[in-house]
């Protein structure tokens, strides 16, 4: 991603750190998987909203009402859950 002559300062741990350019495929599981993270109350209010979108869900399916809203409270509902199933949650403290 950056040029190999481009200088920054890098935390240990963080994918800055390696000295090697894009083909370091070290660099992209980094990034990927451990640059972002959850903190414990974000988490706690996507599934919320995950709830309430799956609540609406069912109501409007049982209501027989239009299917848009089947889509829009679905794909609400399944994507806050998948956001909290699969990006990690930061560490407390």
């Amino acid at each position: 991603m950056f040029p190999p002559t481009l200088s920054l300062v890098a935390h240990p741990g963080t994918w800055l750190e390696s000295k090697n350019t894009i083909t370091d495929n070290a660099i992209f599981g980094r990034i990927l998987l451990g640059e972002f993270a959850l903190t414990p109350m974000l988490a706690t209010g996507i599934f919320m909203v995950a709830c309430w979108g799956g609540y609406q869900y069912r109501r409007a399916w049982k209501a027989g009402g239009p299917r848009w809203k089947l889509w829009v409270y679905g794909l609400l509902a399944g994507t806050c859950l998948l956001t909290v199933g699969f990006i990690p949650l930061a560490a407390v403290g």
